[in-house]
């Protein structure tokens, strides 16, 4: 698999919670020292990669059923015609077992997905 680097600014159009420590019921965002350009040290306000991957992750999964032919309701991300497993599967990695079924997903199962559909590692 190849990485590929986007550079860019995001704009929120809504309020961003992403909280780091918090106190009694005082919580700030998330923060990182991040050196300065004059050497200075400053807490800067960060959102994870994780987090940006999880949106995009959901919003590519949401295409791909929606190009596959199952029923996607914009409004809640309902996926009609998806098992459980499956859902959980392309939307949040996935609970694994080690005999498959209803509790899960195979490892072995989850490995040949994820070689097929890269959205997924």
């Amino acid at each position: 698999m190849r990485t590929v680097c986007f550079e860019g600014t995001v704009t929120a159009l809504t309020s961003i919670s992403h909280i780091g420590d918090s106190h009694g019921v005082t919580a700030k965002l998330r923060r990182e020292k991040i050196v300065q350009p004059d050497g200075s040290v400053e807490e800067i306000p960060i959102l994870s990669g994780n987090g940006i991957r999880g949106i995009l992750r959901d919003r590519g999964m949401l295409h791909l059923c929606r190009e596959l032919g199952f029923g996607v309701n914009d409004e809640n991300g309902e996926v009609q015609g998806l098992s459980k497993e499956a859902f959980y599967l392309l939307f949040s990695g996935g609970a694994l077992s080690k005999q498959g079924g209803a509790r899960g997903l195979d490892i072995d199962e989850a490995r040949r997905w994820r070689e097929l559909i890269p959205l997924l590692s």
